[in-house]
């Protein structure tokens, strides 16, 4: 699961019509990166959380992959707002997993990562 860092500070600096451009272009450099052929997808959790699934992915290409998305988005130059960062929360799970303890544990590690500085990764070791 990733969150766009400070997302209601873009809504209330810059309008929603910037905010809503910032959620389509974070989708977009997203969209790019993912191959749907092989499952790999994303969507809106809600507000400004969303969430990906890649299959097949150990967790070191998924660090991997999550390192590259935060990079893209940090460097990214966003219409009419300033600099976007976001914040990562990750698992790397067999399928063998409660879905509530996958999500609780994600929802942890994304917290840990937006309370230690967002615009970084928490990875669940289980």
């Amino acid at each position: 699961m990733f969150d766009i860092d400070h997302f209601k500070n873009v809504n209330d600096t810059c309008g929603h019509k910037a905010g809503d451009s910032v959620l389509k272009e974070i989708c977009a450099i997203l969209k790019s990166m993912l191959d749907e052929e092989k499952g790999e997808a994303a969507g809106r959790w809600g507000g400004e959380e969303f969430f990906v699934l890649l299959p097949g992915f150990d967790k070191e290409a998924g660090t991997e992959f999550a390192e590259c998305f935060r990079k893209k988005v940090e460097e990214h130059s966003f219409k009419d707002v300033f600099r976007v960062t976001i914040s990562i929360g990750m698992q790397s799970i067999d399928g063998s997993e409660e879905l509530k303890r996958v999500y609780s544990d994600i929802d942890r590690a994304l917290y840990i990562a937006k309370g230690t500085g967002r615009n970084r990764i928490s990875v669940v070791n289980r």
